[in-house]
């Protein structure tokens, strides 16, 4: 049997969870299981299971319960539900697991060479043993699909899943199917390295307090390394090592609480996963520099000659017309230096384009309305095509006919192109080309990520727009959220004539729009303006500079206003040569040696002054401020540790006096429901009393009409055709009344389910306070309940058998007749018996829904006896073992002294350095 941790668990996630633990507890004993990873990882970002294997290595797994047919599509990165819900693709979840896991082994085992490859060898950086993720899959009504239907249906590979819906047959097949998931590897993981391992992924809650005291004593060392007492560098790497400071000190602090959170029971994990989050916030927190210009203002060579590298194509002829992204290799498993990535723009991105492009073309309004509904293009793609071609751009005045223009080459790459919507590809660096410059594939991609090995990567992320002037400029809405969102915008324009195009006109009137406060001000401060290739200018320095200024000035008034070092002038093929070959051939008075340090201060200046100090601070408060939440528990748990086996055995009496009458509360909540039989009821009387069979004249002319859709005059009535004519009528007035009770059932349930879930959130709120417990479920969501089965009425055997036995007595031979005996029959008979069954249904599902919500809320009032009981239990398991639980709190104690020693010289830190 596999070693499991924990080896008993109270309470699982979920039942799908229970069952895959049940299952790979039957694993050989060279394998090491471990439920629910702790690693320093938010729980959302934790993976199910991580498996250590003696034979195939680190396995990571994920389990999943999935109703197949509430998926509508998929590819290898989303699935869409039924709903119209996007969600990311199972295995991508597992595998950015995987990805978080591998890397969080490697930052805290760096220095054990059996496990990371050591920093002089090819492999530096990665686990030196086979590593891979898989899923485990409960298929609902499983029977019904083969692995084949369910690799299809959610765009898998299936060596990438194991359904494990029948446990017993699913064991042999366990094994090989974590063979495939590593082939062609056979290396696996020693006894020592699965300890080591094991110490960075699991807490254990039980442990002696020596082990404690051994485990708390391992957030130690990495401390010491990253932890710098004294700033040194510029004031941009001060910055970074205070950013790490503040790094190491919420690592340290959330190991060590977590530790003391499990083994000393202080019910903090609300509070502990806040920390993690905003440790995370601090981990992935990278700047964002957009670089934008005009087309051949050397952009790639100014990148380049930025970022000393020169992998980026620089040739001017070239036109950029996708955003590119570069980002350190570093941040994905699947791409190394030089790699790139073709990210695809999704569905809804094509659609908005898709819906401006119309809206600016001379359309009427009935073809709008008919080209509008971007889902139905297949409809009408070829008739729309058709249009486009009538459409001539030449018709259309000067100021006119650049958005025409657009709007109808958006069109038509939409019409043309057949886009992986949500997808990506890895692509090599020589066919690169035909996704970055203008041409049709371009449109349909969302951006270029390039994967470099660069340092200064490794702070900031770099996005290259698409070049002004390029043909592709649809991605308006793109470049507005890069705007936006970026830290640094810098703009680049051609030194010997700065600031005369229009697009740069278009781009600051975009940066006006977006940053302009209520006052009517711009705070520019993150705007830097780049005046490039003045070795090509006759102008001075300072002619540049104040062209720069004075037409900004002429056209934006006091709107946008930069300072002298916003602007800045350089020749980056100068600069570029300097550091590539170290001599360059440009020769002119307006370069300077110092032009591109004097741009790269500026700006760090920037990052440093603003952002680094806005981060900074939000999060050392916020990492503060639960530290301190976290210090008064723990200070309060170990006051009040004498106390607590009385107090919990007072809640649990009050609890058992006061069950029924809880449980009876959360069910008078929900018996609100039934207040929608009487409002279903009267809505589909009215809705009855509408339709024309409660008139002979109106019968008669209905009857009439269909007579002559058949080709028939109303003469040639009879038994036969009134047989048709009145099941066909009734049929479709029962298909549209139940279709609108429906749809109101559904709004008045949601209606309905808003106003309890604030009631019950109120009462759960209020019963954790009067037990001192926490994590009662706040919200109730039901099954979805299907109203169109429900209300399914066997039509036929019900009431239509009856009419037609009335119609076939007849012996007339004219349409009032016939219109007679349907208008008796329908007020005698059918009226009643249609609206009996909507009723009776809709009493169905509603007793269904109270039924479901009284077992949901049955499981809220268990879970508080549950959660009073682990309470009691793990008091008196700390009274038994005073001894022990002394020694822990004890270091408990002087590990949040040193965490305020810590605290008191980052303060120090960020006040030295900002102010």
């Amino acid at each position: 049997m596999a070693a499991m941790n924990p080896i008993e668990i109270d309470m699982f996630q979920n039942d799908s969870e229970k069952e895959a633990y049940e299952l790979l507890k039957n694993l050989d004993d060279t394998y090491t299981v471990v439920y629910e990873p702790s690693i320093g990882l938010q729980k959302k970002r934790t993976p199910d299971f991580i498996i250590l294997s003696q034979k195939f290595g680190l396995i990571v797994l994920d389990v999943k319960y999935v109703k197949l047919e509430n998926i509508k599509e998929s590819n290898t990165q989303i699935i869409t539900k039924t709903n119209d819900i996007k969600m990311k693709n199972f295995y991508q979840i597992v595998k950015d697991y995987a990805f978080t896991v591998n890397n969080q082994l490697v930052k805290e085992l760096q220095n054990n060479t059996t496990i990371v490859h050591p920093k002089n060898s090819t492999m530096a950086g990665k686990l030196t043993f086979p590593h891979s993720s898989g899923l485990l899959l409960f298929i609902e009504n499983e029977d019904r699909y083969t692995k084949e239907d369910v690799a299809k249906i959610l765009s898998l590979k299936e060596t990438d899943f194991l359904i494990v819906n029948k446990i017993q047959n699913t064991q042999n097949e366990l094994e090989n199917f974590i063979v495939n998931l590593n082939r062609p590897f056979v290396k696996g993981l020693t006894s020592s390295m699965q300890g080591e391992i094991l110490k960075k992924i699991y807490i254990n809650s039980d442990a002696s307090s020596n082990e404690f005291i051994n485990t708390m004593s391992q957030f130690n060392l990495p401390l010491n390394q990253n932890f710098k007492e004294v700033l040194s560098g510029t004031a941009f790497e001060k910055s970074k090592q205070l950013k790490k400071n503040l790094l190491a000190y919420t690592i340290f602090s959330q190991n060590s609480i977590d530790v003391a959170n499990k083994n000393l029971s202080l019910g903090c994990e609300n509070i502990i996963e806040k920390l993690k989050g905003y440790k995370q916030e601090l981990e992935e927190e990278k700047f964002t520099v957009a670089v934008f210009g005009y087309f051949s203002t050397g952009k790639s060579t100014f990148l380049n000659t930025l970022m000393g590298t020169d992998k980026l194509p620089m040739d001017e002829d070239r036109s950029t017309a996708t955003f590119t992204r570069l980002r350190h290799c570093d941040e994905s498993e699947d791409f190394n230096d030089g790699d790139m990535q073709v990210v695809y723009k999704d569905e809804n991105d094509i659609a908005i384009a898709y819906k401006e492009a119309i809206g600016k073309l001379d359309f009427t309004d009935d073809e709008e309305k008919k080209y509008s509904n971007y889902s139905e293009l297949t409809l009408f793609k070829d008739a729309l095509a058709k249009k486009l071609k009538e459409i001539k751009i030449r018709d259309y005045g000067s100021n006119q006919r650049d958005v025409v223009k657009n709007a109808k080459k958006t069109l038509g790459f939409i019409l043309e192109n057949n886009i992986p919507y949500g997808t990506s590809d890895k692509v090599e660096k020589e066919d690169i080309n035909e996704f970055l410059t203008d041409n049709k594939k371009a449109f349909g991609i969302s951006e270029v990520i390039y994967y470099l090995d660069n340092d200064l990567l490794k702070d900031i992320e770099i996005v290259d727009t698409p070049g002004y002037g390029s043909e592709n400029t649809m991605d308006t809405f793109k470049t507005e959220e890069f705007v936006k969102e970026a830290n640094v915008l810098i703009l680049l324009t051609e030194a010997k004539d700065p600031m005369s195009k229009e697009d740069e006109h278009k781009f600051l009137e975009t940066y006006e729009a977006l940053y302009k406060a209520e006052d009517g001000s711009v705070n520019t401060d993150n705007l830097f303006i780049v005046a490039n290739k003045v070795d090509e200018s006759t102008k001075t320095i300072q002619k540049i500079k104040e062209s720069i200024k004075n037409k900004i000035e002429d056209n934006w008034e006091d709107s946008i206003v930069l300072k002298d070092e916003q602007i800045f002038t350089m020749s980056a093929k100068y600069h570029y040569d300097k550091v590539h070959t170290q001599d360059s051939k440009l020769d002119s008075e307006n370069i300077n040696e110092n032009d591109l340090a004097d741009f790269i201060e500026s700006y760090s200046i920037f990052l440093t002054k603003n952002k680094d100090k806005e981060l900074v601070k939000n999060s050392f408060k916020n990492i503060d401020d639960t530290i301190n939440e976290l210090n008064d528990v723990f200070n309060k748990t170990v006051l009040n540790m004498n106390s607590d086996i009385t107090n919990i055995k007072q809640k649990k009496e009050l609890f058992q006096k006061n069950k029924k009458e809880i449980s009876r509360t959360y069910n008078l909540v929900g018996q609100s429901i039934s207040a929608n039989i009487k409002i279903l009821h009267d809505n589909t009387k009215q809705r009855l009393d509408k339709q024309k069979l409660n008139n002979t004249q109106d019968t008669a002319d209905a009857y009439e009409r269909y007579l002559k859709s058949k080709g028939l005059k109303p003469n040639n009535a009879n038994k036969r055709n009134a047989k048709e004519f009145y099941v066909k009528f009734t049929k479709a007035i029962q298909k549209t009344v139940l279709e609108d009770n429906n749809s109101l059932f559904k709004d008045k349930l949601k209606e309905n389910m808003e106003f309890i879930n604030k009631e019950v959130e109120q009462l759960s709120i209020k019963l954790e306070e009067e037990y001192n417990i926490s994590g009662l479920e706040k919200r109730i969501t039901l099954q979805k309940i299907n109203t169109e089965k429900l209300n399914a009425i066997e039509f036929e055997k019900n009431f239509v058998r009856v009419v037609l036995d009335v119609i076939l007595l007849g012996c007339g031979d004219f349409v009032e007749y016939y219109a007679q005996q349907m208008k008796k029959d329908w007020s005698e008979n059918t009226y009643s018996t249609l609206l009996k069954n909507i009723d009776d249904s809709n009493k169905l599902s509603i007793i269904k829904i109270q039924d479901e919500f009284e077992a949901r809320s049955l499981n809220i009032v268990n879970s508080i006896e549950n959660k009073l009981n682990d309470i009691e239990k793990n008091i008196s398991k700390k009274q038994k073992d005073k001894e022990e639980y002394d020694k822990k709190t004890a270091l408990i104690k002087s590990t949040f002294e040193k965490i305020n020693k810590l605290k008191t010289t980052i303060k120090k830190q960020e006040t030295d350095l900002y102010n």
